[in-house]
């Protein structure tokens, strides 16, 4: 019924996007040994609305755990808002696009429109870390001649085994000892364990493309556009702030692993001054 060789997802990561840790802030915790997030499964059938279905059901996993409600995304309404960035082709549309739709037009469902406030690039090393903390995973995997046959067939994708015939985008929710876990948009019984899912061997994670997390507006309040509350820093620099001490850039970014400036020094020590001499 399905493709073997799926043929419907390009990666074109932006260097502007900013990175989980800069807008959530990381704490360091233990990881449970194994996590699986629930997901109400949606069927792209023979199509090449991947790019869609990766990023609406991580949104939706997101907007789920807000909720406390199950949510019935309207998939096709969400491809065709995402048709309008101007990427699509035979072949697919950009993950990236799949996002810039999402964050823009907000999830889609049945009940209505749930905004998403933004998304945001991770290292693939932080996947099990970010997935303990509730966030599903979007991502895309070239595909050879044999590695989604064998993902179908077999229940494992063999990462880059030969030359790439395309590209397919699904999303990573779940892992346990050795191996992520990934949820196919071709619906719930695919696959040879029947649930929509297949393994990746945490030796192949390489070989995905980009990853991101999407995260619900209503999870987070800004100090600076990439610092929120959550942030381990986020006390030192909200009183900096209020005293006047540091300020952000003209974007309303901060900034924060990013190294200052000589100039920017002096900036710094002549607000301390001027707030002593208060």
């Amino acid at each position: 019924m399905y493709d073997d060789q799926p043929n419907g997802a390009q990666d074109k990561p932006d260097i502007r996007d900013y990175m989980a840790e800069q807008i959530l802030g990381k704490d360091d915790i233990p990881l449970p040994e194994s996590v699986k997030l629930n997901l109400k499964e949606g069927d792209q059938g023979n199509s090449v609305m991947c790019t869609c279905f990766s990023a609406y059901h991580a949104a939706q996993i997101a907007n789920e755990m807000e909720h406390k409600a199950t949510l019935d995304p309207l998939f096709d309404k969400g491809w065709e808002l995402q048709g309008k960035f101007g990427t699509r082709t035979s072949n697919g549309d950009y993950v990236q696009t799949a996002l810039k739709s999402l964050v823009k037009n907000g999830l889609i469902t049945k009940d209505g429109v749930y905004k998403i406030d933004g998304y945001a690039r991770i290292e693939k090393s932080e996947i099990n870390y970010w997935l303990a903390q509730g966030f599903a995973i979007v991502t895309s995997a070239p595909v050879t001649k044999t590695n989604f046959k064998k993902a179908k067939y077999e229940g494992i994708w063999t990462g880059l085994d030969g030359d790439r015939t395309g590209g397919h985008a699904f999303i990573i929710d779940g892992y346990k000892p050795f191996y992520k876990i990934a949820s196919n948009s071709y619906g719930d019984t695919w696959g040879k364990f029947g649930d929509g899912t297949f393994l990746i061997e945490n030796e192949d994670v390489e070989d995905l493309g980009t990853c991101y997390i999407v995260y619900d507006q209503k999870d987070l309040k800004y100090i600076f556009k990439d610092v929120t509350e959550e942030s381990p820093f986020a006390e030192a620099i909200q009183s900096m702030k209020e005293k006047g001490i540091i300020n952000g850039y003209g974007d309303g970014s901060f900034l924060p692993n990013q190294p200052i400036t000589r100039g920017e020094t002096a900036q710094v020590i002549t607000n301390l001054i001027k707030y002593f001499n208060k």
